[in-house]
């Protein structure tokens, strides 16, 4: 439903009304039906779906539990194949997650193999597979678990190659134009710096400067999907290491415990250094 020219780019909206503008932004998330349009509408070529299984389930949840050992503090913890994290006072009680690794995607209900890609809540019996996953696991995981009246599961989900952002007067940005593995949280974090890129090229654009919509949107594009390229690497590296189980998981706990504050100097400097490349130095394209 999606058409352009060399001078606007035109959409059809539901009711049948055509919108035309200078140019379109699609933020609609991962499951963008803007980047679906887009590369086949536009493109004319077969539309390879990205998003795919990354191998692991995420549980969360919200307790009024605090832990006092914790009470001032978050923290983050790695075990075989599962990590767990803790987030304190938020709202007068515990926010945590946990990541279990599983070669099996939750699947939509009613005989169908498709990978679910929302999230839905855990039945009792659930919560205490969940339990015995984490029964040997350090004071309070247990017990923030435990206490969590309402938990919920989803698969991590994330493309399994980065696309093309841009074609033409169309843009994606956030999710909908690189949607990375969840388990740097960054998701979020892309989208605000795509949005303040995104100004701070437009704003120097006129309605005179139609013609170079298209070029604007290019570089900017191929930027935004380097700077995503440099999250999704160290997404799979952390990734792999905070997955790892049975020997290989004893080997990783084993070094980073000899290490002791140098490992979480080294871990640390490399987030910060994905993290610093987002602030951008450079108003607009050259």
């Amino acid at each position: 439903i999606i058409d352009h020219n060399q001078s606007e780019v035109s959409i059809k909206i539901s009711n049948g009304k055509v919108l035309n503008g200078h140019f379109l932004i699609g933020a609609d998330g991962k499951g963008s039906s803007v980047r679906k349009k887009i590369f086949t509408n536009i493109s004319k070529k077969p539309y390879l779906e990205p998003l795919s299984y990354n191998g692991y389930h995420i549980y969360r949840g919200f307790t009024p539990f605090i832990s006092p050992r914790y009470e001032k503090i978050s923290f983050q913890s790695w075990g075989n194949g599962i990590r767990f994290s803790c987030v304190n006072n938020i709202q007068n009680g515990s926010f945590w997650y946990a990541t279990i690794k599983n070669n099996q995607p939750i699947v939509e209900g009613n005989g169908s193999q498709k990978v679910s890609h929302n999230s839905h809540r855990v039945s009792k019996s659930e919560k205490l597979v969940l339990l015995d996953k984490l029964s040997s696991w350090h004071s309070p995981v247990n017990e923030l678990v435990q206490n969590t009246e309402k938990i919920y599961v989803n698969n991590a989900i994330g493309f399994s190659y980065l696309p093309s952002t841009y074609l033409g007067r169309a843009l994606l940005i956030g999710d909908a134009g690189y949607c990375l593995d969840p388990i740097l949280a960054q998701g979020i974090g892309l989208a605000f710096e795509d949005s303040n890129e995104l100004r701070t090229v437009f704003e120097e654009l006129t309605v005179d400067d139609s013609n170079e919509v298209p070029g604007a949107i290019a570089w900017l594009g191929q930027k935004r999907r380097n700077r995503a390229s440099q999250i999704n690497q160290m997404s799979k590296f952390v990734n792999k290491i905070s997955q790892l189980e049975g020997t290989s998981a004893k080997f990783r706990d084993t070094m980073m415990k000899n290490a002791g504050s140098f490992s979480t100097f080294v871990f640390d400097s490399a987030i910060r250094k994905v993290a610093n490349r987002g602030c951008s130095k450079n108003a607009g394209p050259h």
